[in-house]
């Protein structure tokens, strides 16, 4: 008899400690389901925001080259080729891993401020 109390409370000690283990397990899988869903928000507006930076860099790449000079015709064309390279990344972008995004991010920043000053400097 003694020996069957003392296995129904053992029994019942590691299955409370299941359970608590399944619910922590819950928990966290919950959190790492909330981050994954932040990411891909970030992804989604930041994509946005770039691919708007990308159309204003059309229309400044465009107006460089409806200019007469040769020139401005080449620079338009080299930036052109650029701005086709970093848009090809940003599309890269969803693929991107969580560990890489903020280097992926600025990456993506210093090619597009790299092209904007530089279509500036153009167009002066």
């Amino acid at each position: 008899m003694r020996t069957l109390f003392l296995t129904a409370i053992a029994s019942a000690s590691l299955m409370t400690s299941a359970a608590c283990k399944q619910t922590k397990t819950e928990g966290e899988q919950t959190q790492v389901d909330k981050a994954n869903e932040d990411l891909a928000a970030a992804r989604t507006k930041y994509i946005a925001a770039a691919k708007e930076r990308l159309a204003m860099i059309d229309a400044k790449i465009d107006e460089l080259g409806k200019r007469a000079d040769a020139a401005s015709s080449e620079a338009a064309e080299k930036l052109r080729a650029r701005r086709d390279q970093l848009a090809t990344k940003l599309d890269a972008m969803g693929k991107q891993a969580a560990s890489g995004w903020a280097s992926f991010k600025q990456d993506v920043e210093r090619g597009v401020d790299s092209i904007e000053k530089d279509i500036d400097n153009a167009l002066k």
